[in-house]
């Protein structure tokens, strides 16, 4: 491994550690890490276990994912969108105590175990779906859609976008999520996915559609 992802690892480490998102491990279960480029500028990485041999003996729970085109036919109509990115979205999802050791990579700078749910584990969209369905329950396809960690909300008037927000915002303070306010888009005229007003475009199918499945407000 090239000395500079070494270092790259070691900040990253550090990084998580300092964020409470992992603990030193002493687990006989210890998988690879992987570096992976974010889309942002300047660039920068993640840090993320490759659990491709756990995912191999990992049971992954059965659970009926929303469909994409559900999802735009509820936005159908709109005038007002909203997107919102929550921050590191799988990881503010608490790992289980029992399963922590098993989410344990290996690194130069000694084995850690996460704390919380990590990004690479094959159940991990399942869980973070759930848990939002859970979450929003009735409010689901009324007032906020959601794909995974992809959140979406349209209105065809202001005011009516403006109470879906506020409950929307209180149901996400009341479970201490924290929301990416720079990666977030309110109340354009049209969303990220190319969802314009009164139209349900095969462009944003298609970038729903190929979205990888895996996941507190000031």
């Amino acid at each position: 491994m090239p000395q500079k992802e070494r270092e790259i690892i070691s900040a990253e480490i550090k990084t998580l550690i300092d964020q409470e998102l992992i603990e030193p491990s002493r687990s006989p279960w210890a998988s690879p890490v992987v570096l992976v480029p974010k889309n942002i500028d300047p660039p920068s990485w993640r840090l993320c276990g490759d659990y491709r041999r756990l995912n191999t003996v990992v049971v992954e729970p059965k659970y009926c994912m929303p469909l994409i085109s559900d999802i735009l036919d509820s936005m159908r109509g709109g005038r007002y969108f909203t997107t919102i990115a929550l921050v590191q979205g799988y990881n503010q999802i608490p790992g289980h105590n029992d399963s922590r050791d098993k989410l344990s990579v290996i690194t130069d700078a000694g084995t850690f175990r996460y704390k919380v749910l990590p990004f690479g584990v094959n159940l991990a969209s399942s869980i973070f779906q759930q848990t939002m369905n859970t979450l929003f329950g009735d409010m689901l396809n009324r007032d906020v859609s959601i794909y995974v960690d992809d959140m979406a909300i349209s209105s065809t008037t202001f005011d009516e976008h403006l109470a879906k927000l506020r409950r929307v915002f209180q149901c996400l303070r009341e479970a201490n999520f924290t929301v990416n306010v720079k990666k977030s888009r309110f109340a354009m005229p049209s969303a990220k996915r190319k969802l314009s007003p009164g139209s349900c475009l095969a462009s944003g199918q298609k970038a729903l559609h190929n979205h990888p499945r895996k996941s507190n407000i000031q």
